[in-house]
């Protein structure tokens, strides 16, 4: 990562973390039973690229996509 670059609103900076921030708030669905297939996942995660949002942001859009 370049140096002087900023970070976008509550995403972690680290790719690591942002990766584990995502997989977390797919769990989180999955324990709220909103079980996501491999393709809901990767609308998610597209739905959600570089936005710079939360955890709990994530989980809020992912409610309002696959939610009942």
């Amino acid at each position: 990562m370049r140096q002087g670059r900023r970070q976008q609103g509550n995403t972690p900076r680290n790719n690591l973390a942002q990766n584990r921030q995502f997989n977390d708030a797919v769990n989180q669905l999955r324990n709220e039973g909103i079980n996501l297939d491999r393709g809901q996942v990767r609308r998610l995660h597209d739905a959600i690229s570089r936005q710079g949002l939360s955890f709990w942001e994530i989980v809020e859009v992912g409610r309002s996509m696959f939610g009942n």
